[in-house]
């Protein structure tokens, strides 16, 4: 079965062009023009990635993707296209689960090299949403309480948090329940040494299983964030 994707734009012209782009490489792509035929087109298409644009008449594509992650339809990556892009803009639509930011003119080259790591991302990752259970860290002593203590007030914040730990020290436990106490709705990210996710400081959980097996480069990057300070916060 081909892979499918659906295009939101309002515009038909930017549309159709990526809808020749996207079958010229092989995809089944289906086309809606605003937020009403994107719901409609999403529950019957069932596509594998979504390319929204933002500004839309009517319903904009960060507030279609707010309402698609509240009612727990983020079933797929989505990527968010925009010829007048913020940082602000990009941050926001992460919250709410994009998976990358594109602006326009779009470039080919960028275009198509985001489709494919968004639909890497669909099968390499196991969450795009909050998991429903997470292994809970056991043990009530002072120091798993004051630990436990810690995470709450951590994850009512944008700060970045970088745990570590030796083998079998359960730092991906704790990981896992801070990212499950957070309101980021944002996926835990298994860092795959794709850095273009993160260029703009992004609140991305990133998971890294043994960061030495990261390449410079990557771990300059990932510095970088950590050194980056608290991102504002649209929440009340």
């Amino acid at each position: 079965m081909n892979t499918k994707i659906l295009v939101v734009d309002d515009e038909p012209d930017i549309c159709s062009l990526l809808q020749d782009i996207l079958e010229d490489e092989g995809y089944s792509v289906d086309l809606a023009n605003n937020a009403s035929q994107a719901n409609e087109r999403k529950a019957t298409f069932n596509p594998d990635l979504v390319l929204l644009d933002i500004w839309m008449p009517e319903t904009d594509g960060v507030t279609l993707l707010k309402q698609w992650n509240d009612q727990n339809k983020l079933s797929c990556p989505v990527v968010m296209m925009s010829g007048h892009g913020t940082v602000e803009t990009a941050v926001e639509a992460t919250r709410y689960g994009a998976f990358d930011f594109i602006e326009k003119p779009l470039s080919m080259a960028k275009l198509l090299r985001t489709v494919k790591s968004a639909l890497a991302s669909n099968t390499d990752l196991e969450t795009l949403k909050k998991p429903e259970q997470t292994e809970q860290p056991v043990g009530n002593s002072q120091i798993m309480q004051n630990l436990r203590k810690t995470m709450q007030a951590l994850s009512q914040n944008l700060t970045p948090v970088f745990m570590s730990g030796q083998p079998g020290s359960g730092v991906g436990i704790w990981a896992h329940y801070l990212f499950g106490l957070s309101p980021i709705q944002s996926p835990i990210h298994a860092f795959r040494g794709d850095i273009s996710l993160y260029r703009y400081g992004l609140p991305y959980n990133i998971f890294i299983e043994e960061i030495t097996d990261q390449n410079m480069e990557n771990q300059r990057v990932l510095l970088t964030l950590l050194q980056q300070p608290q991102l504002p916060s649209s929440r009340g």
